[in-house]
């Protein structure tokens, strides 16, 4: 294969996953994000997006509330330490 080739080859994948994006972004378009999306969108007139937004917002601080950082696989001192 020629350098030719190989740059077309890539050019057209690009512009397969350009179209691909495209169509992701409009999927999302109304589906909850966090509020600064909405507003670097210029969504944050839309109520309904942004209750959710508020409610996605509130989950996650809920999460992290309930899992702080650190708390993950400790096992500190149980079960043997035969290494």
């Amino acid at each position: 294969m020629s350098r030719a080739e190989c740059g077309d080859r890539e050019v057209t994948k690009a512009i397969e996953r350009e179209a691909r994006q495209k169509v992701a972004e409009e999927e999302n378009k109304g589906k909850p994000r966090r509020y600064e999306q909405l507003v670097r969108d210029g969504m944050e007139d839309d109520a309904n997006l942004v209750d959710a937004s508020a409610k996605l917002d509130r989950d996650w601080d809920d999460w992290k509330d309930e899992n702080p950082r650190g708390s993950g696989n400790k096992m500190a001192d149980k079960g043997d330490r035969n290494f």
